[in-house]
């Protein structure tokens, strides 16, 4: 069994970044059965790229080996977990709840209110039950957490670096625009100096070092502004949604929503008979009309032909047009696809599910239908 928690940086300079969580994480998956990603709690997470990031490469994970054990577990604050599950219930939640699996809320000491303080107990908790700790961190430019590093290190984890030696390269090069103070306090941060040794080599008071580091490392933020991470323009598949409920409209809308903010994806494929649907109004709040694309079983580009597949045997000629269109459509191969599985004949959805693994793609499924996990309760 192994366990991954993850300590990271905002924002993300580095395009490739979701190819190399694919393959780190692929390869932990590899070498065990059972493995545990623990999430921070963190409410805007639009604001804290590598979150989503590494929650959506474990959750691909966890979709494309469904014979091991792989969960995705939520670690919040004992004050915050019945607001976190009312959010997650109601769809308010920035994580959406069908990619979590239980819902931790470790022990911690009576009286502490002090935000800050209370993040870095719980990173220190995650770390101590971690096997693996995921780390995205490019030294100096976010001190507090590189704090956290070192304890990682100081308690023996294993950790997988994520940064990348071209932006480290870069990075370096900034220091040349700083003044000469704020350059050498850097420099001797990264040459593993304490804030006491850097004060002596610089003749300053005790605190000055830190405000130095500081400034300093908002100064090269800055100048890497243009490098933050931008995700591809990406599509959707949308089917087989079944009855427009309040229930089922809001979860649509708010995972469209998500799809769109932090999966940039712009263009949704759906069957004729959504032309009409209340989920289709509910659609054209966050996309353009011209961006939803009808198709029909005779008109699915990137239909999946794996040979075994056969729609004819398992729908029959009797069936609704627009249930052949769906089930037509739930194959187009587009890596996101929102569906209610409860209203997706089950040898359809296990055939699709299987399709896409021989081909080695891995769609990122929004099952609307999936039951609230009775962990997180």
């Amino acid at each position: 069994m192994a366990t991954c928690c993850f300590l990271c940086q905002d924002p993300v300079y580095d395009n490739d970044i979701e190819e190399r969580l694919d393959k780190a994480i692929a390869k932990i998956v590899l070498e065990n059965d059972t493995v545990r990603f623990l999430l921070y709690g963190c409410w805007d997470i639009s604001s804290r790229r590598f979150h989503d990031l590494f929650a959506t490469a474990a959750y691909r994970a966890k979709l494309a080996n469904p014979h091991k054990e792989i969960s995705l577990s939520l670690v919040v604050h004992d004050t915050e977990k019945g607001q976190v599950l009312s959010a997650l219930q109601e769809w308010r939640y920035p994580l959406p709840s069908f990619m979590l699996d239980e819902i931790l809320s470790p022990p911690a000491p009576q009286g502490i209110k002090d935000g800050v303080a209370i993040e870095k107990r719980m990173q220190r908790w995650m770390i101590g039950q971690a096997d693996y700790v995921f780390t995205y961190l490019y030294d100096c430019l976010h001190e507090a957490d590189s704090h956290a590093l070192d304890y990682a290190l100081k308690i023996g984890k294993a950790i997988v670096d994520l940064t990348s030696p071209a932006t480290y390269a870069l990075i370096r090069e900034k220091y040349s625009i700083l003044p000469e103070r704020k350059r050498e306090a850097m420099e001797l941060r990264l040459e593993g100096k304490t804030a006491l040794e850097i004060a002596d080599a610089l003749g300053t008071g005790k605190s000055r070092p830190q405000q130095l580091i500081y400034e300093g490392a908002r100064a090269i933020r800055e100048k890497l502004r243009g490098r933050e991470y931008r995700p591809v323009e990406e599509a959707c598949t949308v089917f087989m949604l079944g009855p427009a409920t309040y229930k089922s409209l809001n979860a649509f809308d708010k995972t469209v929503n998500y799809l769109v903010r932090e999966k940039n994806v712009q263009t949704f494929f759906v069957a004729p008979n959504f032309s009409m649907s209340p989920f289709r109004f509910v659609l054209e709040k966050h996309i353009p009309a011209s961006n939803v694309q009808m198709l029909c079983l005779g008109d699915c580009p990137g239909s999946l032909d794996t040979g075994h597949f056969d729609l004819e045997t398992f729908l029959t000629e009797e069936a609704a047009p627009c249930l052949l269109d769906e089930a037509a459509l739930a194959q187009v191969a587009a890596p996101y696809r929102i569906s209610n599985l409860r209203f997706c004949p089950p040898e359809l959805a296990k055939q699709i599910r299987e399709a896409f693994m021989a081909t080695g793609q891995v769609p990122f499924f929004c099952d609307l239908g999936k039951p609230f996990p009775e962990s997180l309760v």
